[in-house]
């Protein structure tokens, strides 16, 4: 025990000595150790932890676990901190900012912004993509968008700016801060193409207006379309075109808008059968009426989109035709001829009675070549033979009802015959009795003149007579009949005629003009209503002016579709045609008639000739079939289209050949 003690105090002793004999200082106590340093990855947008990566130090470089984590046992107190992670831009952290004291674990955040962001760029319309859409990007950096209007944006700092441009498109600036982006660009154009609704054939010159703040404006091309830009989402577009209706339309988020405009205008041929124009028709729509021109044809402006047309031409059959989608139409008329009788009032008057003489008449008609009934409607005493609505009849008290109108007219067309409405004009004692003043007046007894057979005339240059009978004349239009015929429209030759005085100062001359002036007001009148117009002359005025009763067809013709002489051979003074008979001369003298007639009648007259046939007894020889047929023949030989045939008794010639064959003519 004794002996450990001692070796303990020399080896104490020995330690000291060598301490004393180097001077060493003793150690001083050890640092305090570092603490953990645990670095967690964050998505800068989302605050999801970021798995994979790493961390760099100088000195070393750790992987992020799964849990987004890095973790440094010994670490640097000063220098940076590298943070690396797929599909993210870098980060870094100054180490001397962290405040490792008085803990045994540093953790600290590190954020990460993504290295792209991708985006698309779609109509806003459609939904569709956007192909070459510049993307301008707000550090000054450009893409385009591809054939499926997607684009990439490298490193682009969150949050960012877009500007995108793509032509057709209004420009659209938009702040994001994530990684996907859709841009939505709203179309600023407007394409489309106008057409002709009925056609379809394009437009060429229309104007296109888009109503909207700042009105734009175009003109369609040869192909008829049109482009506008800086258009907006909602806007009127407005289409316009001469002779088209103009088209208007709300739209609303449309690139391309088609219209069709809808020709407010008809252009038509009027033909005959064999497909030659008929200049001098009569077009009617509406009441409006046209003239066919040398090549027979015509136009309306401002129609509805359907409308019903009348065509008339002399010796053509009536036309009724609708015409829809359509601006354009050929029409083409059926040859008609009257071959007609003359019917008395009385006679239709007795239609369903036991004495019926009516109905033995549309038999005869129906059952030969006859085709038409001139029906008396204004006798020569001037009665109006029918219940007439007409102001100033009623007032007057001028008619004298026999027959209804609608009634008798049913009947003829059920039977498919022709109406003509006969009417005697200026020869008229009812209308002088109620109006004295209107009628020509005597000289030597004062009051109404009358002829050799106590008939009083009204006064042909009195407008009031005129405007009489042509209110009549329409009114028959009205009702139904085929065809309105004046007779009488002369001035009076039986009578001492140097005892006549007229309203106004009288000549040959202005009782032409007169007579022609009224049948130019009558045509005026009655050609709306869609009814033939014709009027009676005395045979010889188809020879030469009428200067006795102040008829001459060359100023008639230009405003009547026929022109009707009375071409009786009984009629015509001894001589003529070399005939010192002429009733024994039917054939020559109808057939000198007309040729007369067509001499005064000058180009471009729409009139043709239909004369009336003598079908009575007067003189020798009496009138048969052989008379009849060969005045028919006459008329036909002679250019007349048609013929009427008159006998006052309503008694016609049975047994003729309405349609005889060429012979050697008497």
């Amino acid at each position: 025990m004794g002996s450990m003690a001692a070796r303990r105090f020399l080896w104490s002793l020995l330690l000291l000595l060598l301490l004393w004999a180097c001077e060493v200082v003793p150690l001083a106590p050890s640092p305090t150790p570092l603490p953990l340093l645990v670095v967690v990855l964050r998505d800068e947008l989302s605050r999801r932890p970021i798995r994979g990566g790493e961390c760099r130090l100088a000195e070393a470089t750790v992987a992020v676990d799964p849990a987004g984590r890095c973790r440094f046992a010994t670490w640097p107190m000063t220098g940076t901190l590298t943070v690396a992670a797929p599909g993210y831009q870098e980060g870094r952290l100054a180490l001397g900012d962290l405040d490792a004291s008085g803990s045994d674990e540093v953790t600290v955040e590190v954020t990460l912004l993504p290295a792209q962001a991708e985006g698309v760029v779609r109509n806003a319309y459609t939904g569709r993509p956007v192909d070459g859409a510049t993307v301008h990007v707000n550090r000054g950096r450009t893409v385009q968008s591809d054939a499926m209007g997607r684009f990439l944006l490298e490193e682009p700092g969150f949050p960012f700016t877009l500007t995108v441009q793509a032509p057709g498109y209004e420009p659209a600036t938009t702040s994001f801060a994530t990684t996907t982006v859709e841009v939505a660009l709203r179309p600023n154009t407007l394409t489309g193409q106008v057409l002709d609704r009925y056609s379809g054939e394009p437009l060429s010159g229309a104007k296109v207006v888009l109503w909207a703040d700042d009105p734009l404006s175009a003109t369609t091309d040869a192909e008829g379309r049109y482009y506008l830009e800086g258009v907006p989402e909602a806007f009127r577009l407005q289409v316009a075109f001469p002779r088209y209706v103009t088209e208007e339309v709300a739209l609303e988020r449309v690139t391309g808008h088609d219209l069709s405009l809808r020709p407010n205008f008809l252009e038509g041929q009027v033909r005959d059968q064999n497909g030659r124009p008929l200049p001098q028709a009569r077009v009617i729509w509406q009441g409006q009426v046209v003239h066919t021109d040398e090549q027979g044809r015509f136009s309306f402006e401002n129609l509805p989109e359907a409308v019903v047309l009348q065509v008339l031409s002399p010796g053509f059959a009536k036309a009724v035709l609708t015409v829809t989608q359509s601006a354009s139409v050929t029409v083409d008329l059926e040859p008609f001829a009257v071959q007609g009788i003359y019917v008395t009032s009385f006679v239709v008057s007795t239609y369903g009675t036991s004495g019926d003489l009516f109905t033995p008449l549309l038999d005869f008609v129906e059952q030969t070549e006859l085709n038409a009934m001139v029906i008396e409607a204004k006798d020569a005493w001037g009665a109006v033979a029918y219940d007439s609505q007409v102001p100033l009849v009623q007032e007057l008290g001028t008619a004298s009802p026999r027959y209804e109108v609608a009634e008798i007219l049913q009947e003829c067309r059920r039977r498919g015959i022709y109406t003509i409405g006969y009417i005697v004009t200026f020869e008229d004692s009812r209308l002088v009795d109620a109006r004295p003043e209107w009628g020509v007046q005597s000289i030597s007894r004062g009051g109404p003149w009358t002829d050799r057979k106590g008939l009083k005339w009204a006064d042909p240059y009195r407008q009031e007579v005129r405007e009489y009978n042509i209110a009549i004349a329409r009114e028959l239009a009205e009702l139904g009949f085929d065809e309105v015929q004046f007779d009488y429209i002369r001035f009076p030759t039986d009578g001492v005629l140097s005892d006549i005085r007229y309203a106004e100062e009288t000549s040959i001359e202005k009782q032409y003009a007169t007579t022609a002036a009224f049948v130019r007001r009558a045509y005026e009148e009655l050609a709306p209503t869609g009814v033939f117009i014709s009027a009676d002359v005395f045979g010889y005025a188809a020879w030469r002016k009428m200067w006795e009763q102040g008829q001459d067809i060359s100023l008639m013709t230009h405003h009547l579709d026929y022109i009707c002489p009375m071409a009786y051979p009984s009629h015509y003074s001894p001589g003529e045609q070399g005939c010192a008979n002429p009733n024994a001369c039917p054939y020559p003298i109808v057939l000198e008639t007309l040729k007369r007639a067509h001499a005064q009648m000058s180009e471009g007259q729409r009139a043709r000739l239909r004369p009336w046939l003598q079908d009575f007894d007067l003189g020798v020889p009496p009138y048969g079939p052989t008379e009849v047929e060969a005045q028919i023949r006459a008329a036909r030989d002679g250019g007349a289209v048609g013929w009427s045939l008159w006998n006052a008794g309503n008694v016609y010639t049975q047994g003729v050949d309405y349609s005889p064959e060429e012979e050697e003519n008497p």
